[in-house]
């Protein structure tokens, strides 16, 4: 008799493994990889857009973790009571994050900005998704400026957008904006002369938009707290304007080259 030690395992038959659910295994991969983008996308915009993604951001990622769950599930237990569970699961959780998503995508989102880092990117996104027209706002912001500030609220319901972003600078840059804006204004005044945010121009310009020709009031949607103590010697030029109050869409620039400063907006 051979004297080799003989592997008793070697002479039992194997236990048949269960065959891997080919078609959940690849509905999973297909959301992974789902997951994985619309991470990305959230990322872009809470980190670069500066709008609120993080909640989404957070849902997205434990439901990618679920996910993965699922499929460790699937290849080592495909055909256990367990793994079954786990599916159902993670078909309702599914269902919950869709919904979920898909109500927060549709409440309007706030973009708000403190650098100028990205501030063509924030300014194209806000054009694009919200139909407002920023042609009349400053293409690019110079380098180097200080108490920056972007905020953009677009339009829902019965409230109207704005896209504002305001900051110091040195008096070259603030010369030029002056001249820019003073060239093509219809309204220019100080900022002193609005009253609760609204303006009323002694003689309507044939430029600007009105329901009727009496009506000579529009809003001045300028920051507070930028302005606070700097209102005196800032001069508003309003290069588009509707008279319209129930329909207010404007655009215009503050500027104040005694104190450095200068905010660009537009409204509705």
């Amino acid at each position: 008799m051979d004297n080799e030690s003989i592997d008793l395992n070697e002479l039992l038959p194997e236990k048949e493994q269960p065959p891997v659910n080919e078609k959940a295994l690849k509905r999973n991969i297909v959301c992974l990889g789902i997951g994985t983008a619309f991470i990305l996308y959230y990322m872009f915009k809470a980190f670069v857009l500066r709008v609120s993604g993080i909640l989404q951001m957070e849902i997205t990622i434990v439901w990618l973790a679920l996910q993965l769950v699922y499929r460790n599930r699937l290849i080592k237990a495909p055909r256990t009571l367990q793994t079954r569970n786990i599916g159902i699961t993670n078909a309702f959780m599914t269902f919950i994050v869709i919904v979920v998503l898909f109500c927060t995508n549709v409440l309007p989102e706030i973009m708000e900005a403190h650098s100028s880092r990205f501030y063509g990117i924030q300014k194209k996104w806000f054009a694009m998704h919200s139909g407002a027209d920023l042609s009349g706002l400053p293409e690019t912001v110079p380098d180097n400026v200080t108490d920056y500030t972007l905020k953009g609220v677009p339009s829902y319901l019965q409230g109207t957008g704005s896209f504002r972003v305001s900051f110091r600078c040195s008096d070259d840059v603030l010369a030029g904006y002056e001249a820019e804006y003073a060239a093509k204004a219809m309204y220019s005044f100080g900022l002193d002369e609005v009253k609760k945010h609204k303006y009323k121009a002694k003689e309507p310009s044939p430029r600007a938009e009105s329901s009727a020709e009496e009506d000579r009031s529009f809003i001045v949607a300028y920051d507070e707290d930028f302005w606070q103590q700097h209102r005196k010697g800032a001069v508003v030029y309003v290069t588009a304007a509707s008279h319209d109050m129930k329909r207010q869409h404007n655009s215009m620039a503050i500027i104040n080259r005694k104190d450095g400063m200068a905010e660009f907006i537009r409204f509705g």
